[in-house]
């Protein structure tokens, strides 16, 4: 709690993380503002990036499909908590998760697959990601999530996260055909989903957005590039001015909007559906 002024959010302090989140999704719905929960750590933790797998030694898969039904019955009557993401970016670094081997242990995809089943009390959407940073779905193509129950399959979502030179300093960022050169490995990796007509929304996506840089250089071709495959529902990370890497729709005050950004969003989506 220490970016929460206490002062001024008198509802966030002094109390439990779960009444922290009711009043979080109180406040957004009051705005208009849809909320999916996502599952990122299981253990409280300084590292900012998720666990590989779903679960571990301690927080069994089956326990975190019971605090997942606890949270499902918590708000099942919450109008805007409309998705819950199973696993934020499974994969990161051990490389400990798989998708398609049917190796219970590890792979993500059957995972998901006895998640959706278990869950079905749920009336949202069920958004489902990648591997290796949430980006890549390939074995989607092989390998389908398949709850084998139609009504689930039908609010079942792929999720993929994308983000620019700003997070990943690698190679294909800096060919002379940067950033067009994209085109192919994001079709490979998620892009081909919406070609077969399956549901795809970008999780998270963002790069700096500094004048001339990289980033805004990958962030208005990526926009470009959103449009050209009609992926234009998607979450731009972030909403807060925390991320270190990608900065916020918010300046640091946490009140005044970033144009640039505002102004990038609107070229993906120029017309969002509002809700009262």
């Amino acid at each position: 709690v220490h970016n929460i002024s206490c002062q001024k959010n008198p509802g966030l302090c002094a109390t439990t993380a779960t009444n922290m989140l009711d009043v979080v999704i109180r406040r957004a719905a009051e705005r208009g503002l849809l909320v999916s929960l996502s599952h990122d750590q299981l253990e409280a933790r300084n590292s900012i990036f998720p666990p590989s797998l779903w679960y571990n030694s301690v927080y069994s898969e089956e326990l975190v499909i019971r605090i997942w039904d606890a949270l499902i019955a918590r708000y099942k009557n919450q109008w805007n908590v409309f998705a819950i993401d199973l696993k934020n970016e499974p994969s990161y670094e051990e490389e400990l998760a798989t998708w398609g081997n049917s190796n219970k242990s590890s792979d993500w995809n059957k995972a998901a697959e006895r998640m959706i089943r278990r869950m079905g009390a749920f009336n949202g959407l069920f958004f489902v990601d990648g591997m290796k940073y949430g980006t890549d779905l390939k074995n989607a193509r092989e390998y389908p999530i398949d709850s084998e129950i139609s009504s689930l399959n039908n609010r079942i979502v792929f999720t993929p996260h994308c983000y620019g030179p700003d997070i990943f300093a690698i190679k294909v960022f800096k060919t002379v055909n940067f950033p067009e050169y994209l085109d192919d490995q994001y079709m490979q990796e998620y892009g081909f989903l919406a070609k077969k007509g399956l549901p795809v929304l970008i999780g998270e996506w963002g790069a700096s957005n500094n004048p001339r840089s990289p980033g805004e250089k990958w962030n208005k071709w990526y926009a470009d590039w959103l449009r050209s495959k009609c992926l234009t529902n998607n979450f731009y990370w972030s909403l807060d001015p925390n991320s270190d890497y990608t900065s916020g729709l918010l300046d640091r005050d946490w009140k005044t909007p970033d144009k640039r950004k505002l102004e990038l969003l609107d070229r993906v989506q120029p017309n969002p559906t509002k809700f009262e």
